[in-house]
C-alpha cells in the first residue's frame, strides 16, 4: 500500500488518522509490539487490521508500510511519484554476536566440504580435478608469462570471461606469480564459495528477515553436492564465480522490490547499489549470464500485473530495479568501449532488459488508466519481448543470428553428460545434486508461488529465479549449479519449518513466526535439530565429498601423465612431438602435465572416439594420426566409459588388450610403441613412431611371421606380427619395438632391430 492509498484510508475514516499516530509511535521503538502496547481501542484497532494498515506477526504486530504510513500522516502523498530526500543519517546494523559466530561456523563448513579432496590436488605438483580447469590455468600461465592488459587478455578471454581471467591473473601475482600460482587457484574456488556463503545468508536473510532461515540456507548450501563440486578445491573454472554473481543479481533485485519509495537514502542507494553491481559482476565474469537474468524480467512482469490487480502502485520498485540494471549495463558497457570486452548482443542485453522494465512500468499507468483487467497484463511482457526481437532480427541480423546460436545450446543434443537434463533417467544426475532436498526444496517453490500471488514481492523475486534455474537444470545438468543459491534458500526455510515441527525451532518469520535472535540451543533441542538436519540434508552431505572425489585424478592416472611427462624430458621431445592423443575428457590433463598445451581438447574430441573403434589400421592411421598433432607424438588407452563389449579388430582392444600384437584373429599394428601400464592394467601409453620395416626373403606365399619379447614399465609380452611373402618371394612388415626378432617361415631366423631404426623408419635387412 502506497502513501495515497494510506491518505485515502484515512480520509474515508478521519478516526483512524489519530489511531494510526498513536500506533506509529510505539512501532518506532519497536519491531513488534502486542494490542495491550497502543493506546487506542479494540474497534479502532481491528479497523486498521483490516484496512491493511497494521499487519500481524505471530502473535504480535506491526504497522504494514511504515514509510507509506509516514508520508501520508506527514501530507506527502503524490500518487505513484517517487519522493527523493536526501538522508545523511547512515546506521550500522545491530549485530548478533551468537548468529555472527554461527555464521562463521557455517562459512568454515563451506570451506571444509569442497576441501576434502586436499590430498588428492596437492600431490607432488598441484593436479587439479577433472578436465576444463586445466584450460583456465593455461590462461593464466600465458599472461603471467608473456603479460597482459586490460585490452589484450590471454587467448581472447576479452570475449568470453574476462572479469573471471583477470581475478586469477590479479590473485595470482598478489600470489607470487608463475611457481606459485598453482597453489592460489587451487584454493581460489573454496574463496569463492564462502564468499558465495556469505551472500547467500544476506540474501536469505533479505527475503525472509529470519536469521534462523538464513543460517539454514548457509548450512544447506554447504553440503549441496553440486555446488561443492562445482567449487571444490582445485575445480578452478568460470562456474564458481558465477554462482557467486547470480545470488548477488537476486539479492539486489529482492532489495529493490522491497521499496515502497525512492529516496536519497541508504536504503534506496543500498539496494540499486547491490543490483548495479551483481548486473555488471556477472556478465563481465561470463558472456552466457546474460541468460541468467532473465528472471529479473518474470519477477517485473508479475509484480507490475499483480500491483495492477491489487491497484498498488509498481513504480518504486521498478524505477528501482531499472535504475540497478541500467547502472550494470552503462558499467558493461564501458569496458566494451574501452577494451573491447564481449560482443556488442552481450553488451546490449541489460540495456534492453533496462529498456523493458521502465516500459513494464510505464504500462501500469495506461492499465490502471484504462481499466483494462490485470490478468492481461502480463501481454505487456510478451509484446515487448515480441517487439524487441522482431528489431533486432530485421535491424541487426548478424546479431539476431549470434544470439540464436546461444539459445540453440541449450537444446543441443551433445554426448556430453553435462548438456543432458538433470533429471535424466540414465544418469540420476538430481539425486547426485541434490541427494533428498528436491523433496522439500519444490514444494517449498510451490508455496513461493502462493506468497507471490498474495503480492510478497520478495517471495515473488526468489520464486523467479527457484522455477526458472529449475527449468535451465531440466533441460542441461550444466546449469543444476545455477539452481544452487536457491535450493539454499528454500532448502533453508524448509528446514526451520520442519525443526518447528518437532520443537526444535520457533516457527519460522514468512510463515507467520516473530523475529527472534539467535540464541543456543539446549541439548533436547540440539538433538531433535540434529535428526532433522540429518533427515533433509545427510544423504547430501554424503554425497557431496563423494561427488568431488569423482572428479579428482585417479593416483594411476595421474602416474601415467607423468611417467609420459619423464619419458618426453628423457628423450628430449618438445611440443608438438610430446602432444598426448587420450580419450577428449582428460586430454587437457594429459597435455597440461606433459607440454603444458591444455587449451584446447578439439582435435581428440573430434578424432579419438572414431580412431579407436576404427577397425581398419591402415586407414585409421592415415586418417587420423598422420599428419595431424598425433604424428611423433605419444598416445593413451583407457578402459571405454560403461565397459561395453569391445570387438576384437576395433584399435580399441588391439592397443589396449594386446599392445598393437597379432592376436584373436587380427593382424598386429606398426605404428604404435607400448611404453607404460599402469599397475591395474587400466591406463597404458604409447609413443606413435615411424617404425622399422623389416625385409626379407621368404617361399612365395609363405606366412612369415615375427616376433620379439618386450619389457615395458609395469608389464612385459610378445609382440607379433604376421605377413604373406609376394610371388617374387619377398616380404616386408614394419614392427614398433627394438630388440631381436625371430623370424618364422622365411631365409632368414632373427633380426635385430636397433632403437634409431624404429625412430627413423628405417629398413632392416634380414640376413
Amino acid at each position: 500500500m502506497d502513501a495515497a492509498a494510506v491518505r485515502t484510508v484515512l480520509d474515508e475514516n478521519p478516526a483512524l488518522e489519530s489511531a494510526l499516530e498513536a500506533v506509529r509511535a510505539v512501532d518506532r521503538e519497536r519491531e513488534t509490539w502486542t494490542f495491550d502496547d497502543v493506546p487506542i481501542d479494540s474497534g479502532v484497532f481491528g479497523e486498521l487490521v483490516n484496512e491493511g494498515l497494521v499487519e500481524s506477526v505471530g502473535d504480535e504486530y506491526r504497522v504494514a508500510t511504515p514509510e507509506a504510513v509516514d508520508r501520508a500522516l506527514d501530507g506527502d502523498v503524490e500518487t505513484d511519484e517517487p519522493r527523493f530526500e536526501a538522508s545523511d543519517a547512515l546506521s550500522l546494523p545491530d549485530i548478533d554476536r551468537t548468529a555472527a559466530a554461527a555464521l562463521a561456523g557455517l562459512l568454515a563448513l563451506v570451506a571444509v566440504f569442497r576441501a576434502t579432496t586436499y590430498s588428492a590436488v596437492f600431490r607432488d605438483r598441484v593436479v587439479f580435478p577433472s578436465n576444463d580447469p586445466y584450460a583456465y590455468v593455461y590462461y593464466v600461465e600465458e599472461g603471467l608469462r608473456n603479460g597482459w592488459t586490460f585490452s589484450d587478455l590471454p587467448l581472447g578471454q576479452e570475449t568470453g570471461e574476462p572479469l573471471t581471467t583477470i581475478q586469477m591473473l590479479v590473485g595470482s601475482e598478489l600470489a607470487g606469480g608463475l611457481g606459485s600460482h598453482t597453489a592460489f587457484l587451487a584454493w581460489l574456488p573454496v574463496f569463492v564459495a564462502v564468499a558465495t556463503g556469505l551472500v547467500v545468508y544476506l540474501f536469505a536473510y533479505e527475503v525472509t528477515e529470519d536469521r534462523h532461515v538464513a543460517l539454514a540456507s548457509v548450512l544447506v548450501l554447504a553440503v549441496l553436492p553440486v555446488h561443492a563440486l562445482r567449487s571444490s578445491l582445485g575445480f578452478v573454472d568460470h562456474h564458481a564465480f558465477d554462482y557467486f554473481w547470480l545470488a548477488v543479481v537476486a539479492w539486489g533485485t529482492v532489495a529493490t522490490f522491497a521499496l515502497d519509495s525512492l529516496a536519497a537514502d541508504w536504503k534506496t542507494t543500498r539496494a540499486v547499489g547491490i543490483l548495479a553491481v551483481g548486473v555488471a559482476g556477472s556478465i563481465l565474469a561470463w558472456w552466457a549470464a546474460t541468460l541468467l537474468l532473465f528472471p529479473v524480467a518474470i519477477a517485473v512482469v508479475i509484480g507490475a500485473a499483480i500491483a495492477v490487480r491489487d491497484d498498488d502502485s509498481f513504480l518504486a520498485p521498478g524505477l528501482a530495479t531499472a535504475a540497478g540494471v541500467g547502472i550494470g549495463a552503462a558499467v558493461v558497457l564501458l569496458p566494451h568501449l574501452l577494451w573491447g570486452w564481449h560482443e556488442t548482443f552481450v553488451v546490449g542485453v541489460p540495456a534492453v532488459l533496462t529498456l523493458g522494465v521502465l516500459g513494464v512500468v510505464g504500462a501500469t499507468y495506461g492499465w490502471r488508466a484504462l481499466e483494462l483487467p490485470a490478468w492481461a497484463f502480463p501481454t505487456t511482457g510478451i509484446v515487448g519481448v515480441a517487439g524487441v526481437s522482431a528489431g533486432v532480427y530485421f535491424l541487426v541480423p548478424t546479431e539476431w543470428a549470434a544470439i540464436s546460436r546461444q539459445v540453440s545450446r541449450l537444446f543441443a543434443d551433445r554426448d556430453i553428460v553435462e548438456m543432458q537434463s538433470v533429471f535424466g533417467t540414465e544418469t540420476m544426475g538430481w539425486l547426485f545434486s541434490f541427494g533428498l532436498l528436491l523433496f522439500v526444496v519444490i514444494p517449498a517453490m510451490g508455496w513461493g508461488i502462493y506468497r507471490s500471488y498474495r503480492g510478497d514481492r520478495s517471495w515473488l523475486v526468489a520464486t523467479s529465479y527457484g522455477w526458472f534455474m529449475l527449468f535451465l537444470a531440466t533441460l542441461q545438468a550444466r546449469y543444476a549449479g545455477e539452481l544452487a543459491p536457491f535450493t539454499a534458500l528454500f532448502g533453508g526455510l524448509a528446514l526451520v519449518a520442519l525443526a518447528e515441527r518437532v520443537d526444535a525451532a520457533k516457527l519460522p518469520v514468512p510463515l507467520g513466526g516473530e523475529r527472534r535472535p539467535v540464541t543456543l540451543p539446549d541439548r533436547d533441542v540440539a538433538v531433535r535439530l540434529v535428526v532433522i538436519v540429518l533427515l533433509v540434508c545427510g544423504l547430501s552431505a554424503v554425497l557431496a565429498p563423494i561427488g568431488a572425489s569423482n572428479l579428482t585424478i585417479p593416483e594411476e592416472q595421474y602416474e601415467t601423465a607423468a611417467f609420459i611427462d619423464d619419458h618426453a624430458a628423457d628423450a628430449g621431445h618438445e611440443y608438438p612431438d610430446n602432444y598426448v592423443f587420450s580419450p577428449w575428457s582428460w586430454s587437457r590433463m594429459y597435455n597440461y602435465h606433459v607440454n603444458g598445451e591444455s587449451r584446447s581438447y578439439g582435435y581428440a574430441q573430434s578424432n579419438y572416439r572414431d580412431f579407436t573403434f576404427a577397425t581398419d589400421p591402415d586407414s585409421a592411421y592415415d586418417r587420423y594420426i598422420a599428419g595431424g598433432p598425433a604424428q611423433n607424438a605419444y598416445l593413451v588407452t583407457e578402459p571405454v566409459p560403461g565397459d561395453p563389449e569391445i570387438p576384437d579388430e576395433t584399435m580399441q582392444a588391439r592397443l589396449h588388450d594386446r599392445y598393437g600384437s597379432a592376436g584373436n584373429g587380427t593382424e598386429g599394428l606398426a605404428h604404435y610403441r607400448a611404453l607404460y601400464a599402469s599397475e591395474s592394467g587400466d591406463y597404458k601409453a604409447f609413443r606413435v613412431v615411424p617404425g622399422a620395416t623389416l625385409r626379407g626373403e621368404a617361399d612365395p606365399g609363405a606366412t612369415v611371421t615375427v616376433e620379439t619379447g618386450v619389457d615395458i614399465e609395469s608389464d612385459s609380452f610378445t609382440y607379433q606380427r604376421g605377413v604373406t611373402a609376394t610371388e617374387n618371394g619377398t616380404y616386408a612388415v614394419t614392427v614398433p619395438y627394438p630388440g631381436e626378432y625371430e623370424v618364422d617361415g622365411a631365409s632368414s631366423d632373427s633380426v635385430n632391430v636397433a632403437e634409431s631404426d624404429v625412430r627413423n623408419g628405417t629398413d632392416v635387412r634380414a640376413t
